[in-house]
């Protein structure tokens, strides 16, 4: 280094807070005395080997000088399956290997039942419009080549109606979806989950008098071994006559079920639930006869009891199933805020998400903004359990909030990343929650020319959709991708059938 100052004393002083900065930063420095005049000399041309200080280095110094940075390249493998859920680009065009988990998992040499199940729930942060719905579709759709796994989606404003239908899932909505907590099979954690169900149902827990409470949860835990029994022998004789098996009892036999009790509360307790489709069906919407389950919650979240009780039954429905057949599922909530903001939503979310990697699942969440962990209740317990984020740029992002109440440390190439990134070029910053490392990856599916439109969010699909079902009923969804298809007229098409 060669210091100008205009007088001794300040190239002194300067010189002083060189050397400190140097020291501080771990670096040798010599103020050079005798070596002053030929150093400087041998800055001049042809005057290089006059220069006292000069080492010629060697290939091993050099080596080690030389940084080759290498990109992550993600895992191979996961917990589902031996191979990656999807491929994407780095920002250097290299293939990045995308799981929702954040580990490697051995399979080769491994038996079924040893693989390890690592953590993989995602949480996906991103301004509407961003494309988050569109990733998180085709994320879904990849998934469907792990034979061992289920989808569930709690829906928000028909954003993956499209999707479900394409790949023949059930999109269930409004008056046509219900549940039926009698279909679940009759077993001891079933038993106990039914009288904890209609004991919440029934605000049996809210009780003052703690006698009144065991005399009430008694007369339900007796009804629930009525429906049960009752059921079984029909069941049997049904078998024993080479008949259609029955469909299991429903709210209104339940409660007509129920003995009367000294506080009389049980008998009103129902009446609401017996007057909505949603809980007073024989059927039970929710069967995974189909490997997509799609459920649109728009209507479902204005009552938070009705919203409570159904994310209840669903979560639990859904981990007894996989733990029984052993068969994993990805669970993905959109507009999360929404759900936490139901106490009891809150709860059971918290819960499965504790208790899905044993069953080999993974809950995927989204948000809008990263700024909304504050506004969410358990944002802590919640950002804990997660094993990557996903974070799409936006701007004002408050790092030093993050870290201190979240333990979401993002560096400054990361901030900066995030804030002066626009969100129409489709690059995403993928945070591993375990060991803390960071990637950029691009994220535009617009490969996939006409077939992202399978992906689409927009809540006009509904209509369209619909209507290349109704018209083309076999070939719809060739006529969806190839946008080969006349402007619906119910008088002409079927002047055109009946031709």
């Amino acid at each position: 280094l060669v210091i100008r100052a205009k007088s001794k004393a300040k190239l002194d002083k300067s010189l002083k807070e060189i050397l400190s900065l140097l020291n501080n930063a771990g670096l040798g420095s010599v103020t050079e005395t005798i070596g002053l005049k030929p150093s400087y000399f041998s800055f001049f041309p042809n005057n290089a080997n006059i220069n006292p200080r000069m080492r010629h280095q060697t290939s091993q110094v050099i080596a080690s000088l030389i940084l080759f940075e290498k990109n992550n390249t993600g895992f191979r493998a996961n917990s589902w399956g031996d191979m990656p859920l999807s491929v994407f680009k780095n920002l250097d065009h290299s293939p990045y290997l995308f799981n929702f988990h954040n580990q490697e998992v051995k399979h080769k040499g491994v038996l079924a039942h040893n693989v390890a199940r690592v953590v993989g729930h995602t949480m996906i942060i991103g301004a509407t419009g961003a494309g988050k719905t569109t990733l998180i579709s085709y994320l879904m759709m990849s998934a469907l080549k792990y034979s061992n796994i289920d989808i569930l989606a709690l829906d928000r404003l028909n954003g993956l109606y499209s999707f479900t239908k394409y790949f023949d899932g059930i999109y269930n909505q409004g008056e046509n979806f219900h549940i039926n907590p009698f279909s679940l099979e009759d077993s001891a954690t079933n038993r106990a989950f039914l009288l904890h169900f209609y004991a919440q149902m029934a605000k049996v827990d809210s009780y003052d008098g703690h006698k009144d409470k065991v005399e009430d949860r008694t007369a339900l835990l007796n009804a629930i071994d009525t429906m049960y029994r009752n059921y079984n022998d029909e069941v049997k004789q049904a078998k024993f006559s080479n008949q259609e098996l029955p469909l299991p009892f429903d709210l209104k036999e339940f409660v007509n079920a129920i003995v009367k009790t000294n506080t009389d509360i049980l008998d009103s307790s129902f009446e609401d639930y017996l007057k909505s489709s949603l809980f007073s069906s024989r059927m039970d919407s929710l069967d995974f006869k189909t490997r997509i389950s799609t459920i649109n919650t728009d209507s479902i979240l204005h009552n938070d009891d009705d919203a409570g009780l159904l994310a209840y039954y669903v979560f639990h429905k859904m981990i007894d199933r996989a733990l029984k057949i052993n068969r994993g599922f990805l669970c993905f909530i959109d507009e999360f805020k929404s759900y936490a903001q139901n106490e009891m939503m809150n709860k059971k979310i918290n819960e499965i998400i504790t208790q899905a990697r044993k069953a080999n699942g993974v809950i995927v969440l989204a948000l809008q903004d990263i700024n909304q962990l504050s506004e969410v209740r358990n944002a802590q317990s919640f950002i804990k359990n997660m094993g990557q984020l996903i974070l799409y740029p936006q701007r004002n992002i408050d790092t030093k909030d993050l870290n201190d109440k979240f333990g979401i440390r993002l560096s400054d190439t990361e901030k900066h990343f995030l804030e002066n990134t626009a969100v129409n070029e489709y690059k995403v910053l993928l945070k591993n929650m375990n060991d803390g490392s960071s990637n950029v990856i691009d994220v535009s599916l617009s490969s996939l020319g006409n077939y992202l439109q399978i992906f689409s969010s927009n809540s006009s699909m509904v209509e369209h959709i619909d209507n290349l079902i109704k018209h083309y009923p076999k070939t719809w969804r060739e006529v969806f991708v190839s946008n080969k298809h006349e402007n619906f007229d119910d008088k002409k098409h079927l002047e055109k059938v009946l031709k």
